[in-house]
């Protein structure tokens, strides 16, 4: 049995007892001391206590006196694995292995102070130190923070100590895209009697991302009505092969596609199966090995890079949403069909924007005034 009272030792400053009954029948006793500018009075210590009871009862309570960043950053990592990637899982073990726990690890999580956490930036960044890069070490605050603000959430700390910390500035990055017409057909060019043409061309044309092209299934075609239904992602899970994993919203996107795309996953489709009934293989992949088997992710990044294309094949997202940007179509429309919020959407572009505004003000000029560019 636990029970608990609260005991006003100093000052004010109110002490939680925790006592639990031990197999001979005596008892044991902790104590944790909650801090007075954080707990001014009883009530507020009594509904702590209550619910370090109610935690410690149910076995879900987790004691952050003594744990150190490094046992904590573990912790955090297993619990987000569902939540995650299995690129950007791997990519987080590795920079909590190689950068934060040589370092940082020791330090117990209620005593890690901002202080330390702006020294180790400027240590990363040094000659002394990796020197890696600005927009590499702003990544690595991105991730701390996040397991930061899930310690705080658990009531592991009281505050977050990544939120008083000044990052270095992320360098922006412009990823290489298709700047015209004649740069999109010569790119499909190159790929045309290769695996990676339909992939590329469905990426272009429709601006999903690599493991939903993956993941599309005949049966995401919706015929009559001109678009893809984006049900499934394709990742490969450690220990597990790859896997199918939905939206976190539970629900398909739909995205129109142009009617040459359609017409090419028609020939597509007649010259696989030999046959005009498109319900027959609805489960099977589109972008697919002659055996069946769906194209892995991974695979199409690494034959780009093989290949040496003029983008990758993430270009080909940021070319159609660059694209379609330039021919004025709503950035909110351009954001619902990446999937992604507008907002971002107009982050990620902004470079593209000033132009469209610079166009938008010469159309009002010529439509409204009747002058011409440059009078």
């Amino acid at each position: 049995m636990i029970s608990g009272h609260v005991e006003d030792r100093y000052k004010s400053s109110w002490t939680i007892i925790i006592e639990q009954d031990r197999e001979d029948g005596q008892r044991d006793r902790a104590t944790k001391s909650i801090k007075k500018k954080e707990y001014k009075t009883r009530p507020e210590a009594e509904r702590f206590m209550n619910r370090l009871i109610i935690e410690m009862e149910q076995g879900t309570y987790v004691d952050a006196s003594g744990m150190t960043l490094s046992a904590y950053l573990d912790k955090w990592l297993d619990f987000a694995k569902t939540n995650l990637g299995y690129t950007t899982h791997k990519r987080y073990k590795g920079i909590i292995e190689n950068y934060f726990k040589p370092e940082l690890g020791f330090i117990k999580l209620e005593n890690l102070k901002p202080l330390k956490i702006q020294e180790h930036y400027k240590w990363l960044q040094s000659g002394d130190g990796p020197g890696l890069s600005p927009t590499t070490v702003h990544q690595h605050h991105a991730m701390l923070h996040k397991a930061l603000k899930q310690a705080r959430r658990w009531q592991l700390i009281q505050v977050n100590p990544a939120d008083n910390v000044d990052p270095p500035s992320a360098t922006k990055y412009e990823a290489p895209i298709l700047p015209d017409k004649k740069a999109f057909l010569d790119f499909l060019e190159m790929l045309l009697e290769t695996i990676l043409y339909l992939p590329a061309i469905i990426a272009l044309a429709t601006s999903l991302r690599r493991g939903e092209v993956c993941a599309l299934r005949w049966q995401d075609v919706d015929w009559d009505d001109r678009r893809l239904l984006v049900r499934h992602s394709l990742y490969r899970e450690a220990g597990a092969g790859l896997k199918l994993k939905s939206p976190k919203n539970g629900k398909a996107r739909p995205v129109k596609i142009p009617a040459h795309l359609l017409n090419i996953l028609r020939r597509e489709f007649m010259t696989r199966y030999e046959e005009t009934n498109f319900t027959d293989h609805g489960n099977d992949y589109i972008c697919a090995w002659e055996d069946g088997r769906p194209i892995e992710p991974s695979y199409i990044s690494h034959r780009f890079g093989k290949m040496k294309m003029p983008i990758t094949f993430h270009g080909c997202r940021h070319s159609h949403d660059t694209w379609m940007l330039r021919q004025k179509v709503d950035p909110k429309i351009v954001a619902d069909i990446a999937g992604r919020d507008v907002g971002l959407t107009q982050r990620l572009y902004e470079h593209v924007l000033p132009d469209m505004q610079e166009e938008a003000a010469a159309l009002f000029d010529e439509t409204i005034f009747g002058l011409e560019e440059g009078y």
